[in-house]
């Protein structure tokens, strides 16, 4: 799935989703941990169990579970692009009166709007954080 179509399969949920987790940390190329008590690991995704794993020997593994995005602010702030330039982006959070977590990312610099509605204020900025992703990577590819 691309980021955008990420961003909407987040507004559908409702509530946290360690899969739909993974297919983010994996759609955004998040770096993996490549050392594990001072060895090199390299670690692969095991569908089944969402997360990523590697034998290191002496019924010992490495297991490394992508952030809880849906699940945590926090975590979803971590997608949020640092900006354009030296702009960073501003956040803003609010709830509306039916309970649907509501986000706005916006560019002050280049007065772009990013939204995401969700049924948590941690889905609704994750949304919102894909579709700020997708668009500066659309507007980054098109620059070169």
């Amino acid at each position: 799935m691309t980021l955008s179509e990420l961003a909407d399969a987040v507004e559908g949920l409702s509530g946290p989703d360690r899969e739909m987790d993974a297919a983010i940390f994996r759609a955004i190329g998040a770096p993996l941990p490549d050392e594990f008590a001072g060895k090199k690991i390299a670690l692969t995704f095991d569908e089944a169990r969402h997360a990523f794993f590697m034998d290191v020997g002496s019924d010992m593994v490495v297991r490394y579970e992508p952030p809880a995005y849906t699940a945590s602010i926090d975590a979803a702030m971590t997608l949020v692009p640092e900006g354009i330039g030296e702009t960073p982006l501003s956040v803003m959070l609010q709830r509306t009166w039916e309970g649907i977590g509501k986000v706005r990312l916006l560019d002050s610099l280049g007065g772009q709007v990013w939204d995401g509605n969700a049924s948590t204020p941690a889905l609704a900025l994750t949304a919102a954080a894909l579709r700020a992703r997708a668009a500066l990577a659309s507007e980054n590819s098109n620059a070169e």
